[in-house]
């Protein structure tokens, strides 16, 4: 798989009011530099409408948006880490809410690859310290150095 995380995608001490911002903000930011058109945000807040992605783990609680890839130019994930914690519904029951400190909004042009995407996330949550590092680093660079870790081709 030929994905890697890039510091271009990395967007930290967000502030937002509310969910659809947070969205808007790393949509702008994939359009801007080139994987997405400007319908993808469109796309990725209707789906989150209807399939909610927050997700809370032991250690971090995550969304992961994102839409079918008929928006997507080319594959990326633009990582947004909050300032404060932002509302979004939850995966796990559509009712309820989950309070998100990093959100990771998918552009993945090929399904396979969004499952392999899907899985390293998966795996992230999994480590304990994972997420409190990455709050902590100011460089983009070593964030992606430390999240591509988690990518295996």
């Amino acid at each position: 798989m030929s994905f890697k995380f890039v510091p271009e995608l990395i967007v930290k001490n967000i502030s937002a009011n509310n969910s659809t911002e947070v969205i808007e903000l790393l949509g702008k930011r994939l359009n801007e530099n080139g994987f997405v058109d400007e319908s993808y945000i469109q796309s990725v807040l209707e789906r989150e409408e209807e399939f909610p992605t927050g997700l809370q783990a032991k250690k971090a609680a995550i969304a992961i948006p994102h839409a079918l890839n008929r928006n997507v130019e080319k594959s990326g994930v633009c990582l947004g880490i909050l300032e404060n914690k932002i509302p979004f519904r939850s995966m796990e029951d559509t009712n309820s809410t989950v309070d998100v400190e990093f959100v990771f909004l998918l552009a993945i042009k090929e399904s396979n690859k969004q499952l392999k995407i899907l899985k390293a996330i998966m795996e992230m949550l999994q480590d304990e310290t994972l997420f409190n590092k990455i709050r902590l680093e100011k460089d983009k660079k070593v964030i992606c150095d430390i999240l591509n870790e988690f990518i295996i081709e």
